[in-house]
């Protein structure tokens, strides 16, 4: 799908390829965090799912550096090279990582056990589902609406990624360390807390001014907080939805969760640049 995008020139090419591109990519999510869920005990997962995020964002951060250089070179290279990696990727899966899903024990005599039931019919979970399309509406703001703001409020690209790279730098040097201090204690407090960060660090974006120092100042601050809320969040998140999943039903649970912020990628940005021009910055 990669190499496909990268010999596509018409714009109709371009968006069907980038649709295929973000459908095969987006499965990769569920199926890795229920192969956590499936080979980690649960007093581990949390620091589990952390490490896994935390490696994510050094790949993320060494990416966007490499990817830059490239650019400059030949916009052609970034292709064929993501192209390589993701498919290096998938033979090392299929050759080294051994199929995790629970095998189901049969006994004799006795009919097979049915398998789950759809996470529709989860209350508390369909609860947590809707919770978590909400929060994932806050960070999305950190796209096209923060960098609307800033630049109407004097910052040149520059500044905004001086402050977006607070966030990077942040998940890095803490991730691990924060993810253990809070592994052993209530998840739904622990999530609680973290989106009152997210809340009140976007927040904070609002009463920066525009005043260079003091409004980069501010800016970074605001992100130092909220990063704080994404750092203890997404691995708490994805530690409670494996506990409340049925050991058979790990990836669809996972997978409405990833359907969840998904669906705030698609209202996020658009809902938030509105907002700014009909309401008020």
């Amino acid at each position: 799908a990669m190499l496909g995008l990268a010999f596509a020139r018409d714009i109709t090419a371009i968006a069907v390829w980038v649709g295929v591109v973000g459908f095969v990519g987006e499965l990769y999510r569920p199926a890795v965090a229920a192969v956590v869920a499936d080979v980690i005990p649960a007093e581990h997962r949390v620091q589990a799912y952390a490490l896994l995020h935390w490696v994510i964002n050094i790949g993320f951060a060494f990416a966007a550096v490499v990817g830059g250089l490239l650019a400059d070179v030949d916009y052609s290279i970034l292709f064929f090279a993501d192209a390589a990696t993701m498919a290096i990727y998938g033979v090392i899966v299929l050759v080294a990582v051994p199929e995790t899903r629970p095998v189901e024990v049969v006994v004799r005599g006795k009919p097979a056990p049915k398998p789950s039931r759809s996470w529709i019919f989860d209350g508390p979970f369909v609860v947590l589902v809707f919770l978590t399309f909400a929060l994932a509406l806050l960070p999305l703001q950190s796209s096209a609406p923060l960098a609307a703001h800033m630049t109407w409020q004097g910052f040149t690209p520059t500044a905004l990624g001086i402050v977006m790279a607070v966030n990077g730098v942040l998940i890095i040097l803490l991730q691990p360390w924060l993810a253990a201090a809070v592994s052993a204690r209530d998840g739904s407090r622990v999530l609680a807390a973290s989106w009152l960060l997210y809340g009140v660090g976007f927040a904070i974006h609002g009463i920066a001014p525009d005043h260079w120092m003091l409004g980069m100042l501010i800016h970074c601050v605001a992100i130092a907080i909220w990063t704080l809320g994404e750092i203890v969040e997404s691995p708490v998140r994805s530690a409670m939805v494996a506990s409340l999943a049925p050991a058979d039903a790990r990836g669809r649970y996972q997978g409405a969760t990833v359907m969840a912020w998904g669906a705030a990628y698609f209202v996020g940005p658009r809902l938030g640049t509105w907002i700014w021009e009909a309401a008020s910055p």
